[in-house]
């Protein structure tokens, strides 16, 4: 692990307490910069990365949250292997790649939650505010904004490389 992945560590947690400051502080507004972060490392690290960076996120939102372990866990090192796979094909620098991906991300995931909470043995109804949360149409106007700022300040602060080495591009 290099140093700079070492402090992306760091820059995730940042992102989570920042994250929780601005929903305890405004609640209508659903700010996911924890999962725009893991997606961000995982298309400038890939895949393998990715996947660890989206445990990490998830694990913090599962142990700091009233849900039950194990289900943000999945969800983002989901989200960050394929966003991982998919940084071969799309540019991570660029406008759509910063709109579209935390867009269709969040909704997957909200979906995601409703699917593993009505899978839970437990018994738990399913939580509909889930779905209407992800396709309440104010929140691809906060994600948009949200993404750009998260990912000019990961730019800033982790230096990401341009090119990968040759061992991971395609071949």
């Amino acid at each position: 692990m290099t140093s700079r992945q070492f402090f992306s560590f760091f820059w995730l947690l940042f992102l989570f307490l920042a994250q929780g400051a601005i929903q305890s502080i405004f609640p209508w507004v659903v700010s996911p910069f924890l999962l725009i972060g893991v997606i961000y490392y995982a298309l400038t690290e890939g895949p393998a990365f990715g996947a660890v960076s989206g445990c990490f996120a998830g694990f913090l939102l599962d142990i700091l949250g009233l849900g039950k372990l194990g289900g943000s866990m999945t969800l983002f090192s989901l989200v960050g292997i394929f966003a991982g796979f998919s940084s071969t094909k799309i540019f991570y620098d660029s406008v759509f790649t910063q709109i579209m991906l935390p867009v269709l991300s969040h909704f997957t995931i909200c979906l995601g939650y409703l699917f593993f909470i009505k899978q839970l043995p437990q018994g738990e109804a399913a939580n509909v505010g889930m779905i209407k949360e992800a396709f309440f149409l104010s929140q691809p106007w906060w994600t948009m904004p949200a993404s750009f700022g998260v990912f000019s300040l990961l730019k800033k602060v982790s230096a990401a490389r341009h090119s990968r080495p040759i061992s991971w591009k395609a071949g």
